[in-house]
């Protein structure tokens, strides 16, 4: 818990209550995310994994378990801590809360292994360089340059007139 609007620095699953998330840093999106606990998360795809049984299905992270990511780089809005009444049922239910209400996660991964991190890493260490010195670059320009002279003329035309 912290003020409005703090960063995650980690890829985080969300075990214990809701978050309201913004990935604007990522996607320009300005409607938050809700995020929902692991348990929460759990009932609702109960019938992807029959015959397993609360912590023992695994993480699927691409699908069924993706409402409970929060990636790296995301910022926190709103943290709701209120106990739902399956709470007792549910697999985090002897993890205490934190004395400052915030969220329990499980952290996933850090640093460059994060998505923020791999964006980062392939910006940072591409092979490939960018150049203006080739034939695709110059006929671009050219391109772009015979259209501002059409619309300049148009202008032209238009205001003599």
């Amino acid at each position: 818990q912290g003020e409005q609007g703090r960063l995650v620095p980690c890829d985080v699953c969300c075990c214990v209550a809701r978050v309201s998330s913004m990935k604007h840093c990522w996607t320009g999106e300005s409607v938050p995310q809700l995020k929902e606990p692991l348990s929460v998360v759990d009932q609702a795809s109960r019938g992807t994994n029959e015959g397993v049984e609360g912590a023992e299905r695994p993480l699927d992270l691409a699908v069924a378990h993706k409402r409970a990511l929060i990636s790296g780089g995301t910022a926190l809005l709103k943290i709701d801590t209120t106990q739902d009444e399956n709470e007792d049922e549910n697999a985090f239910s002897h993890i205490p809360r934190p004395p400052d209400g915030g969220a329990v996660g499980y952290v996933l991964r850090t640093g460059f292994n994060t998505s923020q991190g791999k964006l980062l890493r392939t910006i940072l260490f591409s092979t490939e360089r960018v150049t203006v010195n080739n034939k695709e670059a110059f006929f671009f320009l050219g391109v772009l340059l015979c259209f501002a002279i059409v619309a300049a003329g148009y202008v032209l035309r238009e205001a003599l007139n």
